[in-house]
C-alpha cells in the first residue's frame, strides 16, 4: 500500500515538473543535441517548379553523408527533426512528424518518406502563423535538447496573420532560435538584398541566429545544405558564392519596416474596395482590430 502510494507520488511529481509548459524535460524524454523544425514556404508566390526544387534539395540533403555525419556528431549522437509546410494563416501541416536521426540510415529513411509525400500549396504568406505553429511543436514532443531551432524558408513578406515582429519577439523570449533562408524566386517583388534584409531584421531571432539567402532557385540547395550543417554544428555558414547579393546581410531594425507586408496587403485590399465601391471606400473600412496597422 505504501509502495503503491510512493509510486503514485513519484509519477505526479514527474508530470508536474515536466509537463512541457515550464520548458523542463519529462523524465522519459529522449536527449538529443538539437530539436529542429524545417518550415518550408509553399504559398502560391513560389512556382510549382520552384516547389519541386525546394523539396528535392531537402531530400538530397538527408541523403548526404556529410549532413548525416553532422547530425550524429554531437554529444548525444542524435538530433530530432520535423518537416513542416506552410502558407497562409490557416495552412500549416506537418509532412514528416518528429523523427529521431541517430544514423545515416535514419536520415535516408527521412528522405525516402519526404520523397513520397505530396506537396500541397497554399495562397497567401503568413510567416508569423508559421512561426507560432512551429514553436508549438516543441511542446511535449518526446525529445529534449538545449537548443530548439526553427529553420524557415520563404520568398515573400508576412502579409497575413499576426504582425511578424511581435511573433518574433515572443519566440526570442522563449529562447527559440529562428534561422532564415530567404529565396529570391522569379516572381518576387523584392530584390534578393531587400528580401534578405527583411528576413534578417524581422524573422531571424534567438541565440546564434543568422540569415543565409539563396539569390536564385539554383542557389537554394547549396544555401540550404550549408545552413543545415551550420545549424547542427551551432556555427555560422559561409555565404553562397554566387553573385554580389549572396552574402549574410546585417540589416538594422531601424532601416527595415517589419510591417511592410501587412501594410501592402491593406493597401491592396483598399484598392480593391475602391474599385468595388466606385470611389467610396469609407463604406467598407475594415475594423481596426482586424488589422495590425492603422
Amino acid at each position: 500500500m505504501i509502495l503503491r502510494w510512493a509510486k503514485s507520488c513519484f509519477v505526479v511529481l514527474v508530470l508536474t515538473l515536466g509537463d512541457g509548459s515550464s520548458g523542463k524535460a519529462l523524465a522519459y524524454d529522449t536527449a538529443v543535441d538539437l530539436e529542429l523544425v524545417l518550415a518550408i514556404d509553399v504559398s502560391f508566390s513560389i512556382g510549382i517548379d520552384e516547389q519541386d526544387v525546394q523539396r528535392l534539395a531537402y531530400i538530397t540533403a538527408f541523403r548526404s553523408p556529410r549532413i548525416a555525419a553532422a547530425m550524429t556528431s554531437g554529444a548525444n549522437g542524435q538530433i530530432a527533426v520535423t518537416y513542416v509546410e506552410w502558407g497562409d494563416s490557416g495552412f500549416q501541416r506537418v509532412v514528416i512528424p518528429w523523427r529521431l536521426i541517430s544514423s545515416r540510415a535514419d536520415a535516408a529513411m527521412f528522405a525516402e518518406d519526404l520523397e513520397k509525400a505530396p506537396i500541397r500549396r497554399s495562397g497567401a504568406t503568413s510567416i508569423s502563423a508559421a512561426l507560432e505553429f512551429s514553436a508549438a511543436l516543441f511542446r511535449n514532443n518526446g525529445f529534449h535538447a538545449n537548443r530548439q531551432l526553427i529553420d524557415i524558408s520563404g520568398d515573400g513578406l508576412n502579409s497575413e496573420g499576426p504582425p511578424v515582429d511581435a511573433t518574433r519577439a515572443k519566440l526570442n523570449t522563449l529562447g527559440i532560435t529562428v534561422n532564415a533562408l530567404p529565396l529570391a524566386s522569379k516572381d518576387s517583388d523584392l530584390t534578393p538584398k531587400d528580401l534578405t534584409a527583411y528576413y534578417d531584421a524581422c524573422v531571424a531571432t534567438g541565440p546564434g541566429s543568422f540569415t543565409l539567402p539563396a539569390a536564385s532557385t539554383q542557389d537554394f540547395a547549396i544555401a540550404m545544405q550549408r545552413k543545415m550543417i551550420a545549424e547542427i554544428a551551432s556555427g555560422i555558414p559561409e555565404a553562397v558564392p554566387r553573385g554580389p547579393e549572396a552574402k549574410i546581410w546585417n540589416a538594422s531594425l531601424a532601416t527595415v519596416d517589419c510591417l511592410m507586408g501587412e501594410r501592402q496587403r491593406r493597401e491592396d485590399y483598399l484598392d480593391m474596395l475602391r474599385d468595388l465601391t466606385n470611389g467610396r471606400p469609407e463604406r467598407w473600412q475594415p475594423d481596426r482590430k482586424t488589422w495590425p496597422v492603422p
